[in-house]
């Protein structure tokens, strides 16, 4: 391989049809390509990289997004084929735009979404997929991919249980298997799905994502989206009374830095509390 574009290609040749990535990571795999496929591997490094960032068109956000997707090419091409370039060089570049206030994050969300909102979409629902899917996105709070990349033989109905594979992780996601709890009425909905696939939802994460998004425009819930119900999930679970450790056991997550924004902590809920001491 001697430029980025032939690591791109390999990349995508070797992993998409095991893992099974959305449409929208091909799409910043497409961006990536156009900006920066020439590129010799040998000529890949942070400096590179912050000059590519400095220069481009590109929105700061998208250009985040892109180093980010070329880590992960990265690291593939040394963990995968044992090639010599820079595995931290986007991550480095990213640190050093960032500090220089260059390269902002996306601003977390806090949307929540009540039951009659949920409702409303669910009766204009637009697609094949079944709209129960939406009530699981709540009930037991994943993310979407994870859910569309749910199989029957990893699911324990009797005991209400599923192994996640694979889940999202600061320190890589392969081989991130858990055992979560399937809460609420979720283990009824994936029971009543049909057998047919391996997959539980056997459609792909944007195209739920798109009929979410469909659905909503014509039952008029504005400023919503798809990962908005696994947001009002674990916030549902944080209003129960659970604890940090108890909801990241379903959620996923590894530290309060993460989970503190679905908390929704108010003055009069701590007033609540301070009574009743």
């Amino acid at each position: 391989m001697k430029t980025l574009g032939t690591l791109i290609a390999t990349y995508r040749a070797t992993l998409r049809p095991h893992l099974r990535w959305s449409d929208t990571k091909e799409y910043w795999l497409d961006c990536l390509a156009a900006d920066l496929g020439d590129a010799p591997l040998s000529s890949v490094s942070a400096p590179q990289l912050v000059t590519y960032a400095l220069t481009s068109p590109r929105s700061p956000l998208s250009k985040r997004y892109i180093l980010h997707t070329l880590s992960g090419v990265l690291s593939a091409g040394v963990t995968l084929w044992g090639l010599q370039v820079p595995v931290d060089a986007a991550k480095q570049a990213i640190a050093n735009l960032a500090m220089q206030g260059l390269l902002p994050k996306a601003r977390a969300r806090q949307t929540r979404i009540a039951d009659p909102a949920l409702d409303r979409i669910a009766d204009h629902w637009a697609g094949s997929i079944p709209p129960e899917i939406l009530t699981a996105l709540v009930d037991t709070p994943l993310r979407s991919g994870e859910l569309t990349r749910l199989r029957w033989r990893d699911v324990d109905l009797s005991a209400r249980t599923a192994i996640i594979r694979d889940r999202k992780h600061p320190n890589g996601k392969h081989g991130n298997d858990q055992l979560i709890p399937l809460l609420g009425r979720t283990a009824s909905i994936i029971g009543a799905q049909s057998r047919a696939s391996e997959y539980v939802f056997p459609y792909k994460q944007d195209y739920v994502s798109q009929t979410f998004r469909r659905s909503a425009q014509r039952a008029k819930v504005r400023g919503v989206r798809l990962h908005d119900l696994r947001h009002e999930g674990i916030s549902r679970l944080f209003d129960r009374g659970w604890t940090i450790p108890q909801v990241a056991a379903v959620s996923g997550h590894r530290s309060w830095a993460n989970l503190k924004r679905y908390t929704h902590i108010s003055p009069a809920q701590l007033h609540q509390l301070s009574e009743k001491e």
